[in-house]
């Protein structure tokens, strides 16, 4: 066995004075190996990561020790990681947005990276940013443009090169496939697997999704709530995970493969839209830019319809066009049988509050500034009610998601990821909707806070009798939900029917192509009983 390149004793971060974030932990990772880090938002992933490449917020400090090529980098000054990271030790970033740089090409990023870490101009300098791209699996030609012009899995594909342009031995990923779709997900986890394998490189792998990590990993470490709860094969922690909460993260990646049975809603249609079509601005000389092409829904009132598909393919634009964020036309667009006009200037109030909309962001959508108790006041606001009333409300909406009133005067950063994306649908609840569109609502969260999510989506459903056009590009969560499903590529619908239908016989050659890079979790034996975790 190869000797660790980075043993991690005894690492805990936090604000001086304050409780640590990262509670004491330690691990070991060896050239040609992966460990990955499972948690949900806020677990404490993230500060691991940056802790080992000197990122940490300001304030913020590390104790205990990580020892890498036998210099310990808690203690390492910046001027010497400023030698350091890049070259022996590179990160690869969730967003490759905010890691490249808009103005420039992508071969102009990457040979200023080259230059800075090795002495290579001209010639050379362009021979090795070609090879670097064609080993990520880029076409070189594609280094020309810039990184708008390029697809989500283009765009990581060039993170991930510019990662290697110092030819680090240490690659810390940091949610590197959480935006991507399941197809381009599969390819860049086979790209990542690969390059440990044929550079020797030593990979910490972060997610909130055991499916992911399971199919890179050699180790897995469960974190929760800044602590390291177990570590080990990865084999062994998906067949005999010892933790309660470990044993209830596999029985919900379990879960979340079964079946909902499929039954049909015979109700009236919360939603009936026929020829949908959603175009964007190009600028003053460009024509439109046409991104759904006659589209046509309908959801019973009560049920669910999952809309699945690449990147870029039109689904958050059928969100935006229904929320009348989004310029549209349709041949016919109804909400409980009342026309639903799709630019948001011509509706009323009592239209416009029928659908609401939740984001896959609750860091975005919530007022950092404002309590639980502010956020949903405001939503309130509009309704004319006595304070009295309004606390009432607020109240019974938070108490309906799964939370108590101990939440409301709490602010986002005290919640945890599934809390905050409960206030979030508390908030579309207030406004007694008959739609609700969740948009990649789930895709931050671990697979025990999603089948909870799920299971209160359920619920409302039944309660309420609230439709639902749920927008996802994991198809576990989809069979879980049960209900339709509809596959969009290029902004037209290519199949559609019961989900348990479209997924376990698919037609469209594309909807194959989906369902054959969908994650599966090995099986797990089931837990005797597995625990019951509090709300997240």
């Amino acid at each position: 066995m190869s000797p660790p390149l980075l043993h991690v004793s005894a690492l805990s971060i936090g604000f001086p004075g304050a409780a640590p974030l990262v509670q004491p932990l330690g691990f070991s990772l060896a050239r040609g190996e992966v460990l990955g880090l499972v948690g949900e938002s806020g677990s404490g992933k993230s500060l691991t990561a940056s802790a080992l490449i000197g990122l940490l917020p300001e304030g913020m400090a590390a104790t205990g020790l990580a020892v890498f090529e036998g210099r310990d980098l808690i203690s390492l000054p910046a001027r010497d990681w400023r030698r350091l990271r890049g070259r022996r030790i590179a990160m690869v970033f969730q967003d490759p947005m905010a890691a490249l740089n808009p103005f420039m090409t992508i071969d102009a990023q990457l040979h200023e990276a080259l230059r800075t870490h090795r002495p290579l101009r001209g010639a050379a300098l362009a021979t090795a940013g070609a090879s670097l791209l064609r080993e990520v699996g880029l076409d070189p030609a594609l280094g020309a443009r810039h990184p708008h012009t390029l697809s989500g899995g283009q765009q990581q594909r060039a993170v991930i090169a510019l990662a290697l342009s110092g030819d680090p031995c240490l690659l810390l990923a940091d949610e590197p496939t959480t935006a991507l779709d399941t197809l381009v997900q599969a390819q860049i986890l086979s790209l990542l697997r690969q390059l440990t394998q044929q550079r020797g490189l030593a990979m910490l792998f972060i997610s909130h999704d055991l499916a992911v990590v399971a199919r890179v990993a050699d180790q897995v470490g469960i974190l929760r709530r800044g602590e390291l709860l177990e570590i080990g094969p990865t084999a062994d922690m998906l067949s005999a995970p010892k933790h309660a909460y470990s044993q209830a993260l596999v029985a919900a990646c379990r879960d979340l493969t079964a079946w909902e049975a499929h039954k049909p809603v015979a109700a009236p249609p919360a939603l009936r839209v026929r020829g949908l079509s959603v175009t964007y601005r190009a600028g003053l000389l460009r024509q439109p830019r046409a991104a759904v092409h006659d589209v046509a829904l309908e959801i019973p009132r009560g049920g669910v319809l999952s809309l699945v598909g690449a990147s870029g393919g039109g689904k958050s634009s059928i969100a935006r066009a229904l929320v009348g964020l989004a310029e549209a036309q349709a041949s016919v667009a109804e909400v409980d049988g009342a026309a639903l006009p799709l630019g948001i200037a011509g509706r009323r109030q009592q239209v416009a509050q029928k659908i609401q909309i939740v984001f896959q962001n609750p860091n975005a959508s919530l007022n950092p500034r404002a309590s639980v108790a502010q956020v949903l006041a405001e939503a309130l606001a509009r309704h004319g009610l006595p304070r009295p009333e309004r606390d009432r409300r607020a109240a019974a909406a938070l108490e309906e998601v799964g939370l108590g009133a101990e939440h409301l005067p709490r602010r986002p950063h005290e919640l945890s990821g599934g809390q905050k994306q409960r206030v979030a649908i508390a908030r579309a609840l207030l406004a007694g909707p008959s739609l609700l569109i969740c948009d990649e609502i789930l895709s931050a969260l671990d697979a025990t806070v999603q089948r909870q999510i799920l299971a209160l989506l359920r619920r409302l459903r039944q309660e309420r009798g609230l439709a639902l056009l749920f927008i996802g590009h994991d198809l576990k969560v989809v069979r879980s939900l049960g209900g339709d499903v509809a596959v969009i590529e290029a902004g037209r619908i290519v199949e559609q029917g019961p989900a348990e239908t479209v997924l376990a016989a698919p037609r469209h050659a594309f909807t194959q192509r989906l369902v054959a890079a969908a994650l599966p979790v090995a099986a797990a034996p089931a837990v005797a009983s597995p625990p019951t975790l509090a709300h997240a």
